[in-house]
């Protein structure tokens, strides 16, 4: 029996996916997920399989554990902090830059006086966004795929869906100049999707209440 930190658990079809584990793994006996902690407790028999065997199924699922368990709070909450954090400011940024290029086509109709800017406009907003699509809506992409790999349809599916289906009709309202696309939406929805990914991951971090062995040991010791 042991236990594992796994940080990139973040949802419900994530629990039961960690959960069905010895579908994957006879050797494994069983699963259960403390998900505000974001841990994984299993019960395997060493006979079957061994610990370094469920970590790299556990790894190729796309769910890494962290082994070592005195730097596992600080080291990866930190870098995950950080990753989320640019992902956001990449996704603010080209966002704000897209809804400013797309008010002519809130108030006066996509006519701006300018034929030159008219056939611009679109074609800079869809560069600002390619760095959305590839970047920050990537966590997205990648939970969903690794989803299906496994025959799991995880809750970033559907969100992943929307954002190619958005991407895609842009381009080709562009390309066609039959109009100007839903980019300013499709960043909108993956920069208000990570800020709220951010809070959660906050949110877990703050209902957290296991502690590390070093926690309980005194400040001082008088002889």
């Amino acid at each position: 029996h042991f236990r594992w930190r796994i940080p990139s658990m973040h949802c419900s079809s994530c629990i039961w996916l960690l959960e069905h584990l010895q579908r994957m793994d006879h050797g494994i006996l069983s699963a259960r997920v403390d998900f505000t902690g974001k841990q994984l407790s299993l019960v395997v028999d060493e006979q079957k399989t061994t610990m370094a065997s469920v970590a790299d199924l556990i790894t190729r699922l796309g769910y890494r554990p962290l082994i070592e368990r005195e730097k596992a709070s600080a080291v990866e909450g930190a870098s995950s902090y950080r990753n989320l954090t640019y992902r956001i400011g990449v996704a603010g940024f080209c966002f704000a830059n897209i809804m400013m290029l797309a008010l002519p086509d809130y108030f006066s109709g996509g006519s701006i006086g300018d034929i030159h800017l008219e056939k611009f406009f679109p074609y800079l907003s869809l560069i600002l966004a390619l760095p959305v699509f590839f970047y920050s809506a990537g966590v997205f992409f990648k939970n969903s795929w690794q989803g299906l790999l496994q025959h799991t349809a995880v809750i970033d599916l559907p969100v992943s869906i929307g954002i190619i289906a958005m991407m895609a009709r842009s381009v080709y309202d562009i390309v066609t100049a039959s109009g100007p696309g839903y980019l300013d939406s499709m960043t909108g929805l993956v920069f208000f999707m990570l800020i709220g990914r951010k809070f959660q991951d906050y949110t877990f971090d703050w209902l957290r209440f296991d502690r590390e062995f070093n926690s309980y040991f005194p400040l001082a010791v008088t002889i």
